[in-house]
């Protein structure tokens, strides 16, 4: 009788520990976020947000820029917001808006209907399915949902998307009334009056917004910003543009013009320059060289040269450098991705070696790198280029990296070898500086460049001891955007990011930082 109560015992024993583990399954695949896998997002860890609150979380997702001036910004808030993970503790409806938001702010639709499909408790809710809509540009789906709805329709949300549909259609008289009645409501929303106004036409002044995540605004603005790209477009194929207003030009349209088109508005924009000069004679087919006092020659010569006369190292450099941002840098880097990988170190003048290692890191070809290692003279560049060769390689953290580094500074002053900004972020990376490099920081100041706000820098640092990987991603990335940071600055972010195991994003950080100095 007591060897069968035993087993009985056992039995709902574990019965009972069966059903917890289920049930501890069950919640722990519950609390996790979907996510979008890629070699962005791999390097995040699961512990997405861990010990951050919904409202922190929303209140960083809503002030993160959704155009950065830094690759390495966009680069961050991509694996914070698209990796898989803990969310943040609390409220989680708002805050899954708040991420989709983004997402499709993003116009990345694959990952758009990746995150749809995990947040399937969601997405039969008529506002998500609007926005989702909304956001993957099908703005006649959006109008459907809004059309078929039963209920809550004179809510202001619900009429602003009418408003939006009617105005889509081409039925003005009912979108200025349905404008009315918010009015008469009382509803307050000056980017939504403002976009109306324009494409009713009460406006002609294309309204500015920025950093705005609201699908409805964003699609609004897009209907807006077609007038302005349909001027450019016709703008930029202007016989007569020289090259700075073509690069303007390009600049504003990104990703809005193919690739050959952009390629043959900057052979023209170069022939019209008027310091550029044709070679002597076309059978020679010589480089352009510089002379303002030179006349052009006439388009049908011109229309003879082979185009790959004109684009000469110089020129190449000067293209680079009027792509704005890294956006429009990216996109130039593609279109002259051939011409860029014909370039040797003979043909590059010093002062133009950074534009050139900035590109080929943006292509991953290291050749140049390794050319300019081995042929420029020890100094200052060099140093530089070996230390970006060594992040890359993984080898900056030997022992031989830095035996080097004391060995070729012997006999020379370290300031003169290494600035101090080079040790900032060499002490950074955790590389052992020698002796003599120690002794030149000690005492040193902030450096040139903006200073990181005190309480920015405690709530990063708060946030990676915390473990919250994608809180910690998006406020570094949130200071990085007021680059260049200062020497301190720079040495906190990548010191911080690296405490974090966000190792990848610090050595990328460095490695810039190196490119744009040399």
């Amino acid at each position: 009788m007591k060897y069968i109560l035993t087993l009985i015992f056992l039995f709902f024993q574990n019965l009972a520990f069966a059903q917890n583990i289920e049930v501890l399954e069950l919640e722990t695949a519950r609390i996790y976020d979907p996510g979008v896998l890629d070699a962005v997002t791999d390097t995040m860890d699961a512990n997405l947000w861990r010990g951050t609150s919904s409202l922190t979380a929303i209140s960083l997702i809503n002030k993160i820029p959704t155009k950065t001036s830094s690759k390495l910004s966009e680069k961050l808030i991509r694996a914070a917001i698209l990796s898989g993970g803990m969310p943040p503790e609390g409220e989680r409806k708002k805050y899954v808006t708040a991420r989709l938001r983004y997402v499709m702010k993003m116009h990345d639709k694959d990952a758009l209907k990746t995150l749809m499909a995990g947040y399937v408790d969601y997405v039969h809710l008529p506002k998500t399915r609007v926005e989702y809509a909304l956001g993957s540009d099908d703005i006649v789906s959006a109008c459907n949902i809004s059309d078929n709805l039963k209920n809550n329709r004179s809510l202001p949300y619900w009429i602003k998307i009418r408003v939006f549909c009617n105005i889509n259609r081409g039925e003005l008289a009912a979108a200025g009334l349905a404008v009315e009645l918010l009015q008469n409501m009382g509803y307050q929303d000056r980017q939504f009056y403002e976009l109306v106004d324009f494409l009713l036409g009460y406006s002609e002044y294309t309204p500015k917004i920025t950093n705005n995540i609201d699908p409805l605004i964003d699609a609004m603005q897009s209907k807006a910003k077609n007038f302005d790209i349909q001027k450019l477009i016709i703008e930029v194929n202007n016989d007569k543009l020289n090259l700075k207003e073509s690069m303007d030009i390009i600049n504003q349209l990104s990703n809005q013009i193919k690739y050959d088109q952009v390629e043959k508005i900057l052979i023209n924009s170069i022939i019209n320059n008027r310091n550029i000069q044709i070679g002597q004679t076309l059978i020679n087919k010589t480089q352009p060289i510089i002379n303002d006092d030179y006349d052009k020659p006439s388009i049908e010569k011109l229309n003879m040269i082979d185009d790959e006369s004109l684009f000469s190292t110089k020129i190449l450099a000067a293209i680079l450098s009027k792509a704005d941002t890294h956006t429009s840098f990216s996109h130039i880097v593609k279109i002259l991705e051939q011409r860029l990988a014909d370039v040797s170190l003979d043909q590059i003048e010093a002062s133009d070696i950074n534009i050139f290692v900035r590109a080929s890191l943006e292509r991953k070809d290291y050749t140049l790198l390794n050319e300019l290692y081995e042929k420029l003279p020890d100094g200052d560049q060099k140093t530089k280029i070996k230390i970006i060769l060594s992040i890359l390689e993984n080898t900056y953290l030997s022992e031989n990296f830095s035996i080097n580094l004391e060995a070729n500074s012997l006999n020379t002053d370290p300031e003169d070898y290494l600035s101090d900004r080079d040790l900032f972020i060499l002490s950074s990376l955790r590389v052992s500086l020698p002796l003599p490099f120690i002794g030149a920081i000690e005492g040193k100041g902030e450096g040139n460049g903006f200073a990181v706000k005190a309480g920015d820098m405690l709530l990063l640092k708060t946030a990676a001891r915390n473990f919250s990987i994608a809180e910690t991603a998006l406020r570094a990335a949130i200071i990085l955007e007021n680059t260049p940071l200062n020497d301190t600055g720079i040495y906190d972010i990548i010191d911080v990011l690296i405490s974090a195991g966000l190792i990848g994003y610090a050595k990328d950080i460095a490695i810039e930082d190196f490119a744009r100095r040399l």
